[in-house]
């Protein structure tokens, strides 16, 4: 949260919990891990996941940062050519340069050409190599006036695959309905529809982040329903049928 902030901001929250999220990517691949140990050895054994340890996997370079130059680091703030800008249909986030990388710069000043751009010009200067320049409010400026015309009138897949053409770093950022549509993910068979039948329908899932050349990978049972195992949960602690019932209609607990 505190490096998504830029100087004296508050911190930006980062979306959906991303510290769960983190926490149960590495709980599966440490359960992974004790699995195939418990095929070989016979033996299982508790996984302990810290989600305060697993975020801080998402720290970057920030804990070097301070250890070796006593620098607190935050998010860089505005830079000409780094960041998220609008587009036709939202928006994308484009690198077009990163510290002094002229070759970088030239390839996307070149591809604003072809597009006939208007004034590209003002792009060539060698002035936009050099970091503190781009961190001005003119250069800002300019840049979101030159890219921000062209941008606006071409869609998020439209940049994208321009920008992939003429090795320009330049990504949509996708909402739920892009990432549906997205032609590689689809190509790849990405999504997965299940029937559950707790809906009477089916729901479309995230499918395989890899694919094995032997072993392959399907779908397990959908999600359980609003106290689907209440009831056998209760039995296997010892409680007895009448028990059950009780505490149902007392509102105390809901059996599926």
């Amino acid at each position: 949260m505190y490096l998504a902030g830029v100087d004296n901001e508050k911190s930006v929250r980062a979306p959906d919990n991303q510290s769960y999220r983190m926490a149960e990517a590495y709980a599966a691949t440490g359960t992974a891990i004790a699995l195939y140990n418990a095929m070989v050895t016979g033996k299982g054994q508790h996984v302990d996941v810290s989600a305060l340890e697993s975020v801080c996997t998402a720290l970057e370079n920030a804990v070097q940062y301070y250890d070796l130059q006593g620098v607190i680091r935050r998010g860089k703030g505005t830079e000409a050519g780094i960041g998220i800008y609008p587009c036709q249909d939202g928006h994308v986030c484009i690198v077009a340069i990163m510290g002094q990388n002229r070759y970088l710069w030239d390839r996307f000043v070149e591809w604003l050409k072809k597009e006939g751009v208007e004034e590209i010009e003002l792009l060539e200067d060698e002035k936009w190599t050099n970091p503190a320049y781009r961190a001005t409010k003119e250069a800002n400026e300019i840049f979101s006036r030159v890219f921000n015309r062209f941008a606006l009138t071409h869609t998020k897949l439209y940049l994208y695959e321009q920008g992939q053409k003429n090795n320009c770093p330049i990504s949509p950022v996708s909402n739920g309905k892009d990432l549906l549509e997205n032609p590689q993910l689809n190509s790849r068979a990405f999504w997965k529809k299940q029937y559950v039948e707790q809906l009477k329908g089916d729901l479309t899932f995230p499918g395989e982040p890899y694919e094995l050349e032997k072993l392959k990978w399907r779908l397990g049972s959908g999600g359980p329903a609003f106290g689907q195992h209440t009831g056998e949960i209760l039995r296997e602690l010892g409680y007895q049928p009448s028990e059950i019932d009780k505490l149902e209609k007392e509102g105390v607990i809901h059996v599926g």
